[in-house]
């Protein structure tokens, strides 16, 4: 039996479109559904504590973030695992309100180099979104 040349395309096109939703998969460790901390392997949490830098501005609503950073930290059974500090004393590195002044311009690179990554939650100021977004593309 002879194939044709477009069938072999199309066969190694499917076998290709196959294989991505796996690759990625395999990814994802854990999402914003994962409720169970267990999924995420201890040797993850220990490279993010030990390798990042996180600059985290918000608004008021995004403090949310770090009270629930602060309960895990505290819950007794947990330890030093969800440890973490302001400064990069100890645990992970969650420079709270690290961009100085609200509105930075992302667009030449200093706080992303600097620190690896930078978070920027806003409780509805949609006014900003252009002025933020913008300078990052």
């Amino acid at each position: 039996m002879e194939i044709r040349k477009g069938e072999l395309v199309l066969a190694i096109a499917i076998f290709m479109r196959a294989l991505v939703p796996a690759a990625s998969a395999a990814a994802v460790i854990i999402d914003h559904t994962c409720t169970d901390l267990s999924q995420i392997p201890d040797a993850g949490i220990e490279q993010a504590k030990s390798n990042r830098h996180i600059a985290y501005q918000h608004t008021s609503h995004g403090s949310q973030l770090v009270t629930g950073m602060n309960a895990l930290e505290n819950f007794p059974s947990f330890w030093t695992k969800y440890e973490w500090s302001d400064v990069g004393s100890a645990g992970l590195d969650l420079d709270d309100y690290g961009i100085p002044g609200a509105k930075p311009d992302l667009s030449q690179g200093d706080y992303i180099d600097e620190n690896g990554v930078t978070p920027w939650v806003t409780a509805g100021e949609t006014a900003y979104v252009d002025a933020t977004l913008t300078p990052i593309h």
